[in-house]
């Protein structure tokens, strides 16, 4: 099932007034000017605080990502909508599914700026695991502004969780994945203790377990709903039927039927948004979400393979412990 009503292809959608480096490079230091206006706390990641960290290659990034200190989110929203930033229409599921930031558009940009509020794969308190990277922040220069970014290691959490989590392109997370690891490989004893330390106090210790198991960082972990949940997510790729198993783990039954409810029978609006050459009366829009109900229904095995894995991993893990 279709999800979303926007595309990431902004550059095509708006003329490009701005070179998109230059565009990316002007977005970031507004974003962090505009909450500095405000008196809220931003770090700056992915794109350049990656490839300065020379976590993955050098290249221009598509957007802007500003992770926000939680209790201020929308307060930095408002200031960058001051500036004629708007948000990115989002289908009510998606508000569901994937809560963690607001996309913001400008027509005069070919860029957007991405204010998250939280980073998927950091299952602490946002506030807790915002402070525990704000702790460890550098500063790195946009358009002759001094930005805050992660420190390295929070930069390498924030790399290893976008890499690992489902995209549609899932051959760029498996290369920068590829070469994080190197990263890691070369980290001395002292290193990898922060490394470790900093992914217990985020919270991000039992998603990237796997993975830095596999560069000789081992952690002990224990099952929560938020890591089921993230083990659903991954297991599931990028289909949506992952993305909408993953999405009710844990949720009350009438939270689970709501989600599953608006995936397959969406509103008229987010129908007009999603399959824009649909017929605007009842009888298209209604055999427009029949088609879309049996597009689910074929995906509802990649959903149920997602959360037998999920119970697989739980129990080995459970067989860990009590070995």
């Amino acid at each position: 099932m279709t999800s979303r009503a926007d595309s990431t292809d902004t550059s095509q959608e708006r003329g490009e007034q701005l070179p998109l480096a230059v565009a990316v490079e002007l977005a970031t230091a507004l974003a962090s000017a505009s909450a500095d206006k405000v008196s809220a706390r931003i770090l700056v990641i992915k794109g350049r605080v990656a490839s300065h960290y020379e976590l993955r290659s050098e290249r221009t990034s598509a957007d802007t990502d500003i992770l926000v200190e939680p209790t201020r989110h929308q307060d930095v929203v408002a200031a960058l909508t001051a500036w004629g930033w708007r948000e990115r229409p989002i289908l009510a599921v998606s508000a569901q599914t994937n809560p963690h930031s607001a996309s913001l558009m400008h027509d005069g940009w070919p860029c957007d700026i991405d204010v998250h509020a939280y980073f998927p794969g950091f299952l602490a308190p946002s506030d807790v695991t915002f402070d525990a990277l704000w702790a460890e922040r550098e500063h790195l220069e946009f358009a002759g502004i001094n930005c805050p970014t992660p420190g390295l290691h929070g930069a390498v959490l924030i790399a290893a969780l976008h890499g690992i989590r489902p995209s549609a392109t899932p051959g760029r997370g498996a290369s920068e994945l590829r070469e994080l690891g190197e990263v890691l490989d070369r980290m001395d004893q002292q290193e990898r203790d922060r490394l470790v330390e900093l992914a217990w106090a985020t919270g991000s210790a039992g998603p990237l377990a796997p993975y830095l198991a596999g560069h000789a960082m081992h952690l002990d972990v224990a099952n929560t709903p938020g890591l089921r949940a993230w083990n659903v997510l991954v297991a599931g790729g990028s289909t949506h039927a992952g993305v909408l198993a993953s999405a009710t783990v844990g949720k009350p039954l009438r939270v689970k039927l709501h989600i599953l409810r608006i995936a397959a029978w969406p509103s008229a609006d987010d129908l007009r948004a999603t399959y824009p050459g649909v017929a605007d009366n009842s009888v298209a829009r209604t055999w427009a979400r029949v088609k879309r109900v049996g597009r689910g229904v074929r995906q509802v095995p990649a959903a149920v393979y997602a959360l037998a894995k999920s119970r697989r991993t739980t129990q080995e893990a459970r067989d860990d412990d009590a070995d």
